[in-house]
């Protein structure tokens, strides 16, 4: 991984750890990455798209919950008139064989609550912070 997504993944567990979210552009202002959401032709929004993509590919591979479900839109789904994650984690996270039957079966903010909640019980644990905080 980047530095970047690095120093982004550990800013998501603190997050995680005390049960908490953030959308896309409190990480562009936090990290100043200097990108812009509102023009959909900068290939921007593609850019922290990869970044988040990473960090959730890495922490699948180490068979932990999926930290980036903590980066939500600003703006309430439609159809659940909630704050939920973006589409494309919906479909990197289809992709992950073990949680198809999830997304068949559940709806998004079932899957949201579900998988969010299985982060935050394995952040706040503290010999899970302890041990996979750092990344190795």
């Amino acid at each position: 991984m980047e530095k970047i997504e690095i120093e982004i993944r550990k800013f998501l567990i603190e997050l995680a750890k005390n049960n908490r979210t953030t959308n896309y552009t409190d990480i562009n202002e936090k990290f100043d990455l200097k990108l812009n959401f509102s023009d959909e032709y900068s290939g921007d929004r593609a850019k922290i798209g990869r970044i988040l993509e990473n960090i959730l590919r890495y922490e699948n591979r180490k068979k932990r919950p999926f930290l980036t479900i903590v980066v939500i839109n600003r703006i309430k789904d439609k159809y659940y008139n909630e704050y939920l994650p973006s589409d494309k984690f919906y479909k990197i996270i289809k992709g992950f064989r073990k949680h198809k039957e999830d997304l068949l079966q559940k709806n998004r903010l079932e899957i949201f609550n579900k998988y969010s909640e299985n982060l935050y019980k394995f952040w706040s644990n503290p010999i899970n912070y302890e041990k996979y905080k750092d990344f190795k």
